[in-house]
């Protein structure tokens, strides 16, 4: 069966962004077009799981050691979602919206799942599509069909008039109210408070009371994100204590930005990043007044520095697409 009047390439990249997912990623697309990405490469680890499980048990029945990976950890670099997002979204659009998601229960962020890397600052993604089937019972998206008379009804099969004033019955006005209000005693009235469309006024209930229903937008809360400190053993703390006088150490001690930083490079370790600091500290002695006020200017700075540094010094290896990690010690 023909499913559209044009023949697309087969297995084309594509963005799919639902209506669901904008609701329960609160109207943020980017971070809607995230739970799709996430959703396409889980379900490719799930098809591809049941063969690894099938080629590791004839290794066990060989007596032999089964090598293929069972788990559903998914690994992308920053210009792997940029990418795999068609480029609709730059990578601080991308952070921002992976943040959201991951406060939501929807993906989380591991490290290295083979205990022998554990220097290896590389992030797995995992999708969790029972938080995402969770979120989807609690709402519901109303499709409203036209009918012969002009009228329109939505998916629950109750009328509305093409005047935009509901006919519907609402079972329940306040939360003082336990038992359902009938039919004839709950009617909405057709006269809307204002002529704005911001709200109905509504007959008195069983109670006697008067009831408003609003239907103006929820106001979004905001959110405010922890901080995941670097480990004091880590090496690039450790160069970072070199300039203390020089850096604002509290602004750069955010281990989730650094990571973003290390997969932005195709390595990223004490060969050249050191000697990026001592460049960076040197440049701010001779230019006091550029020194960053903010904890979102030096990172802007400290970020704009690498890569400034990299490109000019040490883009020497070629690019092999690997992302980047920075060891504890080498």
């Amino acid at each position: 069966m023909r499913t559209s009047c044009i023949s697309w390439p087969p297995n084309e990249p594509l963005v799919l962004i639902r209506t669901s997912q904008l609701r329960i990623c609160e109207g943020n697309h980017c971070a809607a077009a995230l739970l799709s990405y996430f959703e396409h490469w889980h379900n490719i680890k799930l098809t591809n799981r049941s063969q690894a499980e099938h080629a590791n048990r004839i290794a066990q029945q060989h007596e032999d050691r089964g090598m293929q990976d069972t788990s559903l950890l998914q690994f992308h670099t920053e210009l792997d979602i940029e990418q795999g997002l068609l480029g609709l979204y730059g990578r601080k659009t991308i952070r921002i919206a992976l943040d959201t998601i991951v406060e939501k229960g929807f993906v989380t962020i591991h490290k290295n799942p083979n205990k022998r890397y554990h220097f290896d600052h590389t992030r797995y993604f995992l999708f969790h599509p029972e938080v995402v089937m969770a979120q989807l019972v609690d709402i519901s998206v109303e499709v409203k069909m036209p009918e012969r008379e002009g009228h329109f009804t939505s998916s629950s099969g109750k009328n509305t008039s093409s005047s935009g004033i509901f006919t519907s019955t609402i079972p329940e006005i306040t939360p003082e109210i336990t038992s359902e209000i009938p039919e004839e005693e709950s009617q909405i009235s057709s006269e809307i408070v204002g002529g704005t469309g911001n709200s109905i006024s509504i007959p008195p209930t069983m109670n006697g009371t008067h009831a408003c229903v609003a239907l103006e937008g929820k106001k979004k809360k905001s959110r405010v994100r922890k901080i995941r400190r670097l480990e004091e053993e880590d090496w690039l703390w450790q160069e970072l204590q070199h300039y203390q006088d020089e850096f604002d150490l509290d602004a750069l001690n955010d281990a989730a930005w650094w990571d973003n930083v290390a997969n932005s490079f195709p390595t990223f370790d004490k060969t050249w990043v050191p000697m990026a600091f001592a460049s960076l500290a040197q440049w701010q002695m001779s230019h006091p007044k550029e020194v960053p006020r903010s904890p979102q200017g030096w990172k802007r700075q400290v970020g704009y520095s690498l890569n400034f540094y990299y490109d000019k010094h040490y883009r020497r290896r070629e690019r092999y697409g690997k992302a980047s990690t920075y060891p504890h010690s080498r």
